[in-house]
C-alpha cells in the first residue's frame, strides 16, 4: 500500500465487508462462501497492484461495486480520489442501480473521483486540453461523422485510388500528430492520394472532427510535450480500478500504462477481467502487448461459477484459451427449480432444415422447462455472425437470418445506429410503445433530423446539450420552420397506421428536407440524403396478431407464433457479453470458415485452449456465447461436419438430435 493510500486509511476489515454485504442486500458471507477458497474475499480487502482473472458468473461486477462501496465510504481527501474506467459505463451505471439512494453512491459520482469510460478518461484529462491549447475547435469525436465528413471532403481521384484497393473509410483516420494515416499499401506517402487524405485529415482535424482512437494519438503528444502531466493525474488519483480489462487495445494500455504505471511512484492499479473473454477489440486494433493482462506476479484468479452446474463447466472450460479449471456452483435461480443436468444437446440440421432448428429448440424448451419456468426464464440464441458480409457466400448458415428471415441486425445493438432516417422512426415508435413515454419517439425523430444535417451539410456545428428534440426545437428560430417541423410530427405519428411509401416519398422526404437546409443552409447538398431518406417497408417492430396495437419486436421469435408458449431472444454474442439465461442455444455461423466446426475439438472435449490465429478469435467468442446459460446448454451445427466416430464421440458428450419438421429425433 502507498503512503497515499496509507493517509486515508489503513485496512479494509471484515466489519468493512459485512456492512459492503448488507448495503448490496447479499447474504451474509456472500464473498466467502462454501465454494470459495476466500479469494473474494482477500481481493476486497487488498491494497495492493492486483490482477484479477474473473470467471463467468464469478460474481465480478458485484465485487468491483462492493470494493468500490467500501473504499468510498472510508475515503477522506477531498482533492484526490479513485478512478474507474471500463470501455462503457458499466461501472458508473451499477453503481447508481446498486447503490441508489446511498450517501456513498454520490461521493463515489462526485469530484474528487472519476467513474466513466476510458475514452471519457483519455479526453477530458489528456486529449481536449492539448487541442484546444492548440486552438483546435472540438465539434464532434464520433467515427461515423467524421469519417463520412472526410470521405465526401476527398477529391474524386483519391477516393477511387482507395476503392480500387479495398480501402475504406478507415483509411482516413489520424495515427499520429503529424495527421499521418499509417500504411496504406502501394499508396505511399510519396504518392498524390496520400498527400490528399493527409490534408483531409489535417484540415477536418483543425476544424474539430475527430474519432474516438484519435484522442489517443492526442493525449500521447500531450504527455510526450508536457511530461510533468503525469504527477499531476497521479497525484489526482493515487487508487485506478480498471474493469473489463481484456478488451484494451494496445494504445490504449499503452497510454494508460504510461499515465498511471511507468517510471517512478506508480499507482495501485486493480484491474479485473477474464482474458478468456476478450472479444471487444476491432479488426484493426492490436490487443494489449505493452501491459498485457493478466501480470503472472499480480494474479489472482477466481475460478467458481456461481451462474451454471459442473456439467455446463466442464462443456465451456475446453475452449478457455488461458485454461481454467472452472467450478460449476450454481444456478442459483431459486425460480427454476427444473434439473436440467444431463440435457445439454446439440441439434444437428443440414441447409433443407436450418430453418427449423428455432422451432426444434423451441420445442425441447417446452418439454424441458414447466409453463411457470417458460413463463419467468430468459431464453436466447445467439452467434458470431449477425449481418452478411458477402452475398455471394454459399456457406449455409453464414448469420442469423439464414435460422430466422426476420431476424433485424440492428435492434443487437444496446444504442442502435440507424442508416435510414425512417429506421430513427422506427426505433423511436418501438421504445414508445414499450414505455408509453412520448417523448422516447419525438427524441429518435429528432436525432434523425439531426444525423440528417451532419449527412447533408458535414461543417455545420451542433453542440447538443439536451433532449435532440427540445434541441431541434431551439434551433429553429424562424416561424416557418417551427411550423414544418410540427407538421412533420403530426404527419408521422397522429396517423393510426403506419406511413405508405408513396406518403413517405411525397410527404415526409420534402418536409424533413426543407427543415434540415433551413437549420444548415451553407453548404447544405440535398443529393447526399439520397440513401438516408430511403423507404423501407422492413419495420423494427410488428403488429401482434388480434391486436390494434404495434408492440417491440427485439428480435423475439415466439413458439408456437399464435398464443406462445416460449419466447426466444436472438442476439450476437456480443450483445449479450455479461448476461445470464435460463438457456442458450449457440448458432453455427460463418466467418472466413463455419465456427462451430473449426471448434469441433473442443467440442468433443478432445483439445483444450493454446491456439493463435483466427481460431483464437473463435474459442473467445464461444466461451463467452456457452458460459451464459444457467441451466441448459445447446449447440446447433450442421450435420456433414461429423464423421461417424465423431458422431459416437459426441453423443457421449450431448445429448445430439437430428433437426426435424415435427421436431427433434434423438439419436
Amino acid at each position: 500500500m502507498t503512503k497515499d493510500l496509507q493517509n486515508h486509511f489503513d485496512e479494509i476489515t471484515d466489519e468493512d465487508i459485512a456492512w459492503a454485504e448488507s448495503i448490496l442486500k447479499l447474504p451474509p458471507g456472500a464473498f466467502a462462501g462454501e465454494h470459495d477458497s476466500s479469494s473474494r474475499k482477500s481481493v476486497l480487502k487488498s491494497l495492493k497492484s492486483i490482477d484479477v482473472e474473473a470467471c463467468p458468473g464469478s460474481g465480478k461486477t458485484t465485487l468491483v461495486v462492493a470494493k468500490l462501496a467500501i473504499l468510498g465510504r472510508k475515503w477522506t481527501a477531498r482533492t484526490s480520489g479513485l478512478c474507474v474506467l471500463s470501455h462503457t459505463n458499466v461501472a458508473r451505471n451499477e453503481i447508481e442501480k446498486r447503490l441508489a439512494g446511498t450517501e456513498v453512491s454520490h461521493k463515489l459520482l462526485s469530484y474528487p473521483h472519476f467513474v466513466g469510460t476510458i475514452h471519457a478518461f483519455i479526453n477530458e484529462f489528456l486529449a481536449i486540453p492539448l487541442l484546444r491549447s492548440n486552438v483546435f475547435d472540438i465539434k464532434v469525436i464520433d467515427d461515423d461523422i467524421c469519417l463520412s465528413h472526410r470521405w465526401n471532403m476527398l477529391p474524386r481521384g483519391a477516393e477511387h485510388a482507395l476503392k480500387q484497393r479495398y480501402y475504406g473509410q478507415t483509411a482516413l483516420k489520424v495515427r499520429d500528430p503529424t495527421f499521418g494515416v499509417g500504411e496504406l499499401g502501394k499508396i505511399g506517402e510519396h504518392t498524390s492520394t496520400y498527400r490528399e487524405v493527409r490534408r483531409v485529415c489535417e484540415e477536418t482535424s483543425r476544424d474539430g472532427y475527430f474519432c474516438h482512437d484519435e484522442m489517443l494519438v492526442w493525449s500521447e503528444e500531450l504527455m510526450d510535450q508536457h511530461p510533468n502531466i503525469v504527477n499531476a493525474i497521479r497525484c489526482r488519483f493515487p487508487f485506478l480500478f480498471i474493469d473489463e480489462v481484456q478488451d484494451n487495445s494496445e494504445i490504449q494500455s499503452r497510454v494508460l500504462s504510461r499515465v498511471f504505471q511507468e517510471g517512478d511512484s506508480p499507482v495501485v492499479r486493480q484491474r479485473f477481467g477474464d482474458s478468456n473473454q476478450a472479444i471487444f477489440q476491432a479488426n484493426s486494433e492490436t490487443a494489449a502487448v505493452t501491459d498485457a493482462f493478466p501480470k503472472e506476479d499480480k494474479k489472482v484468479v477466481i475460478p467458481n461459477s456461481h451462474r451454471f452446474h459442473q456439467e455446463i463447466a466442464d462443456r465451456v472450460k475446453p475452449l478457455g484459451a488461458n485454461y481454467i479449471d472452472l467450478v460449476g456452483c450454481g444456478p442459483n435461480d431459486k425460480d427454476i427449480e427444473t434439473d436440467a443436468s444431463g440435457k445439454c444437446a446439440c441439434f444437428l440440421f443440414d441447409e433443407q432444415s436450418v430453418n427449423l432448428v428455432l422451432q426444434n429448440y423451441a420445442q425441447y424448451l417446452v418439454e424441458t422447462f414447466t409453463c411457470h419456468e417458460l413463463g419467468y426464464g430468459t431464453f436466447t440464441a445467439v452467434g458470431a455472425r449477425v449481418r452478411v458480409e458477402d452475398e455471394n457466400n454459399d456457406k449455409i448458415p453464414q448469420f442469423l437470418n439464414h435460422y430466422w428471415s426476420e431476424f433485424d441486425s440492428e435492434l443487437t445493438k444496446s444504442e442502435p445506429q440507424p442508416k435510414t432516417f425512417k429506421h430513427f422512426i422506427e426505433i423511436g415508435e418501438a421504445r414508445f410503445l414499450a414505455s408509453g413515454e412520448n417523448h422516447k419517439r419525438l427524441d429518435s425523430l429528432a436525432n434523425g433530423i439531426l444525423r440528417g444535417i451532419i449527412i447533408a451539410n458535414p461543417k455545420k456545428k451542433l453542440q447538443k446539450r439536451r433532449r435532440a428534440h427540445r434541441y431541434l426545437k431551439d434551433l429553429a428560430e424562424q416561424a416557418e420552420l417551427q411550423n414544418e417541423y410540427c407538421e412533420l410530427v403530426a404527419k408521422l405519428f397522429q396517423g393510426t397506421s403506419p406511413i405508405d411509401e408513396e406518403s413517405w416519398l411525397e410527404q415526409v422526404v420534402p418536409l424533413v428536407q426543407r427543415i434540415i437546409e433551413k437549420v444548415a443552409p451553407d453548404g447544405y447538398l440535398a443529393a447526399r440524403l439520397t440513401d438516408f431518406m430511403a423507404y423501407s417497408d422492413k419495420a423494427s417492430f410488428q403488429i401482434e396478431s388480434g391486436s390494434s396495437v404495434e408492440t417491440p419486436r427485439d428480435n423475439i421469435y415466439c413458439y408456437p407464433k399464435s398464443n406462445p408458449q416460449v419466447r426466444i431472444r436472438l442476439g450476437s454474442i456480443h450483445s449479450v457479453k455479461g448476461e445470464t439465461h435460463t438457456a442458450t442455444l449457440v448458432l453455427e455461423t460463418f466467418v472466413k470458415a463455419h465456427n462451430l466446426k473449426n471448434l469441433k475439438r473442443w467440442i468433443l472435449g478432445k483439445k483444450t485452449g493454446n491456439q493463435s490465429g483466427v481460431n483464437l478469435s473463435r474459442l473467445r467468442l464461444h466461451y463467452v456465447a456457452m458460459s451464459r446459460p444457467s441451466h441448459l446448454l445447446c449447440l446447433a451445427m450442421r450435420e456433414d461436419c461429423f464423421k461417424t466416430a465423431e458422431l459416437n464421440d459426441l453423443r457421449k458428450l450431448w445429448k445430439v438430435a437430428r433437426v426435424r419438421e415435427h421436431g427433434p429425433e434423438w439419436m
